[in-house]
């Protein structure tokens, strides 16, 4: 049986894509093959479209604004026994293309084979395809996981194959990806079949699929498939039998998250697919990709003092702190990919590091935040969702949500990831380092830290423990755990309190408004910890629910884009207050029930409020 060649890569730097073009058709000349795929990031950032693909040659165009992420979705397609051509627009790289990136991909093109060498690939292994027939018997769902090119779509295929083979049994399957090219190497197997045995569904098809008569749902990019829907296929199991096959160590953004929420779970079925198929596994490129997407051990060793340091992005570069950082943050965030790493080469960020015993177990990553100015008009259009300036998360979420311009010329210290390694948690390394990274900002004059993160009870009443104050939740759940955003922070100054106490009070507010969704599942139930009392406010503080306030609101929402759901509560507490003509209150009162609006109910509760703007200007 033959075995996968490995691919050859070539790199250069070019004026052009024209010209990136001719030096790649010099280069495959001598090749039997001069077909050749042409990847153009710098006008298209979406390359996630290749997943599930095989691809030849292949040219991959880069400027400074691609993100690696897009690069190694494509490289990952490419077969072995191919060329990989990466060319570079004659431009000023960042650090993480010139300290990591740059450099590695020159090693891996001075290390060339010859392109033009062709044999074919290893077949998918009959000991793999025959564990796969039998766990899937058992009638409980299997998880098939493995990196890209190592069979996972090849083997779904010959699964089905195998089963439509089988006259005797009244099969019903359906294979469902985020795409039908994206299963290509799965359908190329499973040819001349009925309807009525076999189908395919896209993940959007399948969700309004009647799927009680199914018996076989195989489900390949399943990391890309919304949790809801892989719970609903879950509880199938038995009597309709499941397969999940996805990368859970990759570049998509929900890898991490399908490997935290559904793998590893008592009584599952896994298969692992660990080499290659479609290139070496000694591959540069392949090689490159494992590093930059699996958390390993042996990046944890640091040759720094025992104790706690803390250090700025340069700092970790120089000292080679990087991936030490990079391996812990990612093995405890669920969103983590190679993104990340190349943001905390090229973000000015600052760092606390918990080391014992040669080891990093512990980290903290937190970057420094502010509007930096009191200039209204910027302010306005903050408020108004106009502009959106980097470096200013925070504050640009508290004007978002309540138009608070107080904050703007505040200086944040946002807590970004907080990781310790799995056999040191439950020491206080957290807190530990928490308590350094504010003596810092102390010393630095920041006048707030703040944190952001997915609801959950156990994660506020840790930030509830280290004093930090829940200041906003968000109206939308994330599509990962379907949780709500919170944002909470720690005042440094004691005359920042009032602002703090201030700011959660609008929260109780919001929250409270909106209860009856927040309960929900999954709920997001505050505790009682993050409910600060709101006594003995000075009078700039306190709640303003006045006609220019409220038309304020109106116009952000009517003429502009903010969210309707932030000026709710508050017009909700105004109209308590007035004596409206029934015109406007009856049309207005089922948008104030404490539900989120659907697009359609935001789109009547508009009209209703150009209405209500009108009326509040003529009654001034």
């Amino acid at each position: 049986m033959n075995t996968p060649k490995q691919r050859a890569v070539h790199f250069f730097k070019s004026k052009n894509l024209i010209e990136a073009k001719q030096k790649c058709f010099i280069c495959l000349e001598k090749s039997d093959n001069k077909r050749l795929t042409i990847v153009d990031t710098t006008t298209d950032f979406n390359q996630n479209k290749w997943l599930g693909l095989e691809l030849g040659n292949t040219l991959i165009y880069i400027n400074p604004k691609t993100r690696i992420n897009n690069i190694l979705s494509v490289v990952g397609c490419v077969k072995g026994g191919k060329a990989i051509f990466f060319a570079l627009e004659k431009e000023n790289y960042s650090r993480f293309y010139n300290y990591f990136l740059i450099p590695r991909l020159q090693q891996a093109s001075k290390n060339n084979i010859n392109p033009t060498t062709t044999k074919k690939q290893k077949k998918t292994s009959a000991s793999d395809l025959l564990q796969l027939a039998n766990l899937a018997k058992t009638k409980t769902h299997t998880h098939l996981i493995g990196e890209r090119g190592t069979g996972k779509s090849t083997l779904l295929g010959l699964y089905i194959k195998n089963l439509l083979a089988n006259k005797t049994t009244n099969h019903k399957i359906i294979l469902s990806s985020p795409s039908r090219d994206s299963s290509k190497n799965s359908l190329k197997n499973i040819k001349n079949v009925s309807r009525e045995t076999f189908r395919f569904l896209s993940h959007s098809g399948l969700k309004n699929t009647e799927l009680d008569k199914v018996t076989h749902i195989i489900v390949d990019e399943a990391a890309s498939m919304p949790h809801s829907m892989i719970k609903k296929l879950i509880s199938l199991s038995p009597p309709c039998t499941v397969v999940f096959a996805t990368t859970i160590d990759g570049y998509e953004g929900t890898g991490q998250s399908y490997r935290l929420s559904h793998l590893f779970k008592k009584n599952d079925n896994l298969i692992r697919l660990t080499e290659p198929r479609r290139f070496t596994s000694n591959d540069p490129v392949f090689l490159l990709s494992k590093q930059l997407c699996q958390p390993s051990a042996q990046y944890y060793r640091s040759n720094e003092k025992e104790g706690l340091h803390i250090y700025k992005t340069k700092d970790i570069i120089e000292k080679n702190l990087v991936f030490p950082v990079f391996s812990l943050l990612q093995e405890a965030h669920y969103r983590s990919t190679p993104n990340d790493l190349a943001d905390l080469y090229d973000n000015d960020s600052y760092f606390v590091l918990s080391i014992y015993k040669s080891k990093v177990i512990g980290a903290v990553h937190a970057l420094s935040e502010s509007l930096g100015c009191s200039d209204n008009e910027l302010i306005k259009q903050v408020f108004l969702g106009k502009r959106r300036l980097k470096n200013a998360m925070t504050p640009q979420a508290i004007i978002s949500a309540y138009g608070y311009a107080k904050v703007a010329n505040k200086k944040f210290l946002r807590i970004s990831r907080v990781a310790v390694l799995e056999s040191h948690r439950r020491t206080k390394q957290g807190s530990l380092m928490i308590n350094e990274l504010e003596m810092f900002a102390k010393k630095n004059e920041f006048d707030f830290l703040s944190t952001s993160f997915s609801c959950k009870t156990a994660s506020i009443l840790f930030w509830c423990s280290q004093d930090f104050t829940v200041v906003r939740t968000g109206s939308n759940r994330n599509k990962w755990h379907h949780r709500f955003s919170i944002l909470m922070i720690k005042a440094l100054r004691p005359s920042d309190k009032t602002t703090r106490e201030f700011l959660n009070m609008l929260f109780q507010r919001h929250y409270l408004f909106f209860l009856k969704e927040y309960k929900k599942p999954p709920k997001a139930i505050i505790p009682k910890q993050a409910f600060v009392s709101t006594n003995n406010k000075p009078r700039d503080h306190a709640p303003c629910n006045n006609d220019q306030k409220i038309l304020q609101d109106i116009e952000s929402v009517v003429d502009y884009h903010r969210d309707i759901h932030w000026i709710l509560p508050g017009l909700f507490s105004w109209i308590q207050q007035k004596q409206l003509p029934g015109s406007l209150e009856r049309p207005m009162t089922p948008f104030l029930t404490g539900v989120f609006l659907s697009k359609e109910q935001k789109n009547k509760a508009l009209s209703v409020l150009a209405k209500l703007k009108k009326w509040i200007e003529e009654n001034q």
